[in-house]
């Protein structure tokens, strides 16, 4: 059962990720409206202005949609790391090159695979589950 543990850990710390993904992302938000960007726009092409280069006449950016850029970037960056670690996980090979020692191939209750199954599913499930609302989040 020693490797049906160490799965179990894995899928664990997956899921832990993913359940902690919604609160980080509202910090990150809170903590960029933080942020005065104007003022940095306003360095930002001073600094290209002194070394000679022509500004008049270039318009601020839409600050607030930069935000939502990059908010939406780092969760797809989540969402697809954890999902690349899931299907490694989930990879028919992975099982012979992770757990070499296991008793037997069978898929019986002693194959970590069968053990854990269930929390393999939560956790494919919540990634689908974000995922989702990632999508329709944009329309």
């Amino acid at each position: 059962m020693e490797n049906a543990d160490q799965l179990k850990g894995e899928i664990r710390a997956a899921e832990a990720i993913l359940s902690a993904l919604d609160d980080v992302i509202r910090k990150m938000t809170k903590e960029m409206d933080k942020l005065d960007l104007r003022e940095a726009y306003q360095i930002a092409k001073s600094l290209v202005k002194a070394q000679g280069f022509n500004v008049e006449g270039v318009e601020p950016p839409n600050f607030g949609q930069i935000k939502g850029r990059v908010v939406h970037s780092f969760k797809l960056s989540v969402l697809i790391a954890m999902s690349v670690a899931l299907a490694s996980l989930l990879d028919p090979l992975e099982a012979i090159t992770r757990y070499p020692d296991s008793i037997s191939s069978r898929f019986d209750d002693v194959n970590p695979y069968v053990a854990n199954f269930g929390d393999l599913c939560k956790a494919v499930n919540c990634i689908l589950e974000k995922s989702q609302e990632m999508v329709l989040n944009q329309s």
